[in-house]
C-alpha cells in the first residue's frame, strides 16, 4: 500500500503556461502549479510515530524514482519533480504533527527528504521557474543592479554587429576601442569559442559564443556570452529568427566577511524588430519561461572548456586557433576555485538541498566493488584500481569549493541534456583532473559513478541513503 495516498488528499489544479522557444522539450515539465485543499493535521491522517514516518518516507522514495514510460532503463525526471511537489505539500500539511511528535526521531527521519522535496517543488510552480525560494519577479527586481549589462553591450551598434556573423569584427572593434581609453585592470577581455556541452536555450540552439569578461561593473565581475553562428553550423530551418536570441550574464561579487562570493546568473533575449532594431529584455520577460539554472550551473560561473576556440581573420571570419594556444579561460577557470572563494547563491537556494555529490571520498572501492559496477569483464585489475581511485569527485565537488555535483546530473534520467555535461567531462578526459584513463576506463568510470549514485535496478545508491538520513 502506498501510505502517502492514504494519509492526505491532494488536490492539484493544472495551469499550463505558454511555452515558447527557450526550454528544451525534455525539460518542459513545469506544467502545473500545485493547489491543495488545506486540511488540519488531524484530518490529513498524518503519520504519528517514527515507524509510520519511516514507512511513509520509504514508500515516497519509491514513488519518486519510477522509470520513464518511453525508456525503461532510465528514471522519469518529470515524475521526480511532480512527486516532489506533492510530497512537499503533504509534509507542509503534516508539519504540526511531524515537528511536535513525542519522539523527535520522526523529524530526523525525513529531514533530508523534506529539504529535497521543497527544493524540487519550485520546478513545479509557474512563478518560481528560476528555482529560488522567492518568486521570479522578486528575483529579477532584487538582482537588477547585479545582473545589469554594461551600456556598450546594450547599444544598438554593438547588438547589431554581434548578431550578424559577418560583422563580428565590428563588435570586437567596439570593445577594443573602449579598452584603449581605460586602465589595464579595467580592460574587458573577449574570446570566440564553440562550447562542448551547452547550446543556447533558444530555437537557434548554437554552441557558438562571443564571450566578454568584464572585470568590474558596479563592483561585480561579469562573464557575458552572446550566442553566435559558427563555421559549419546548420540551425533548425523552422526557427523564426535565423540567429541566436540568447545572451547570458554570470555576475560574481567580492568576497564577503564569511569568505564567500555572492553569485547570480540570468539569460537575456535579443528581440529582433521589424524595423531592424534589437530590443533587449530578460529571457523570462521575452518568452514567458525559463528553467532552474542549477540544472547545469552547480556554481553560477561554470568552468569553460571550449571544443574549439576561434580568432577573427582580416575579413572577419572565424578561424580555428591552433591547438595548445594560450587561452583566456585558463586564468578565468582558476578564479572559480581560487580568487572567488566559496560561491554563494545569497540564500536564494542551498545547493546541498539537491542531495549529496557524486563520488564521496568515504567509500571503499576495491577491485570487486568496481568490477560489479562497471560490468565489464575485459578490464584488468590494474584498470579497476585506477577507476576506483578516480571515483573521488567530492574531494573537490563539495560545499565550500566547487560545489556539490548532485541531482539531476548524476541521475540516469530521460533528460539527456542535463547529463551531457557529466558524461562529456569524463569521456573527454577533463575530469578528474590529470587522469590518464583509457576510453574504456572512462566509460566504466562514468557507469560506476551514476550507478553508485542511483542504481535503477536495485533502487539503491548514495542518493537514496541520503534521502533516508544516512
Amino acid at each position: 500500500m502506498k501510505l502517502w495516498l492514504t494519509f492526505v488528499p491532494v488536490l492539484l489544479a493544472s495551469v499550463p503556461p505558454s511555452f515558447a522557444e527557450g526550454v528544451p522539450s525534455e525539460l518542459n515539465f513545469v506544467v502545473k502549479e500545485p493547489k491543495i485543499l488545506r486540511l488540519d493535521a488531524e484530518r490529513a491522517k498524518c503519520p504519528t510515530t517514527p515507524t509510520e514516518w519511516e514507512a511513509w518516507r520509504n514508500d515516497a522514495i519509491k514513488e519518486l524514482f519510477v522509470r520513464s514510460q518511453t525508456d525503461q532503463s532510465v528514471v522519469s525526471l518529470e515524475n521526480v519533480i511532480l512527486k516532489a511537489a506533492e510530497f512537499d505539500i503533504f509534509i507542509t500539511n503534516c508539519a504540526t504533527v511531524l515537528d511536535n511528535t513525542a519522539l523527535a526521531d520522526s523529524t530526523s527521519l525525513v529531514k533530508n527528504f523534506r529539504t529535497f522535496s521543497r527544493a524540487l517543488s519550485y520546478f513545479n510552480k509557474t512563478d518560481h521557474q528560476f528555482g529560488f525560494n522567492i518568486n521570479d519577479n522578486d528575483f529579477l527586481q532584487r538582482t537588477k543592479t547585479q545582473l545589469e549589462i554594461p551600456h556598450l553591450l546594450q547599444s544598438q551598434e554593438f547588438l547589431l554587429a554581434v548578431s550578424d556573423e559577418n560583422k563580428l569584427l565590428d563588435a570586437k572593434k567596439l570593445i577594443d576601442d573602449r579598452n584603449l581609453m581605460v586602465e589595464p585592470d579595467k580592460k574587458w577581455q573577449i574570446a570566440f569559442y564553440k562550447s562542448q556541452f551547452l547550446t543556447t536555450p533558444d530555437c537557434f540552439s548554437t554552441f557558438g559564443r562571443f564571450f566578454v569578461y568584464v572585470p568590474n561593473h558596479d563592483g561585480y565581475e561579469k562573464w557575458i556570452q552572446f550566442g553566435i553562428n559558427t563555421p559549419g553550423f546548420m540551425p533548425d530551418p523552422s526557427c523564426s529568427d535565423k540567429k541566436s536570441n540568447n545572451f547570458s550574464v554570470v555576475s560574481v561579487g567580492p568576497i564577503n566577511s564569511d569568505g564567500k562570493s555572492v553569485t547570480y546568473s540570468l539569460d537575456y533575449w535579443r528581440n529582433y524588430q521589424s524595423d531592424g532594431s534589437i530590443v533587449v529584455k530578460t529571457r523570462y520577460e521575452s518568452v514567458n519561461t525559463t528553467e532552474n539554472c542549477f540544472l547545469c550551473h552547480k556554481t553560477a560561473p561554470l568552468g569553460i572548456h571550449p571544443e574549439v576556440e576561434y580568432d577573427l581573420d582580416a575579413s572577419g571570419k572565424l578561424v580555428e586557433r591552433p591547438k595548445g594556444s594560450p587561452s583566456l579561460f585558463d586564468d578565468l577557470n582558476d578564479k572559480i576555485n581560487g580568487t572567488y572563494g566559496q560561491l554563494s547563491f545569497d540564500g536564494l537556494m542551498e545547493p546541498l538541498d539537491y542531495g549529496p555529490s557524486i563520488g564521496p571520498t568515504n567509500v571503499v572501492r576495491d577491485i570487486a566493488y568496481v568490477r560489479a559496477c562497471a560490468k565489464d569483464e575485459s578490464l584488468s585489475d590494474a584498470s579497476l584500481t585506477k577507476i576506483g581511485g578516480a571515483m573521488r569527485c567530492s574531494s573537490c565537488h563539495r560545499e565550500g569549493e566547487l560545489g556539490p555535483l548532485n541531482f539531476p546530473q548524476p541521475l540516469r534520467s530521460d533528460a539527456k541534456s542535463v547529463q551531457r555535461q557529466l558524461a562529456g567531462y569524463i569521456m573527454s578526459g577533463m575530469m578528474p583532473p590529470g587522469n590518464k584513463l583509457s576510453q574504456a576506463e572512462r566509460a566504466a568510470l562514468h557507469k560506476c559513478l551514476v550507478n553508485e549514485y542511483y542504481d535503477i535496478e536495485k533502487e539503491t545508491g548514495i542518493l537514496v541513503n541520503w534521502l533516508k538520513g544516512n
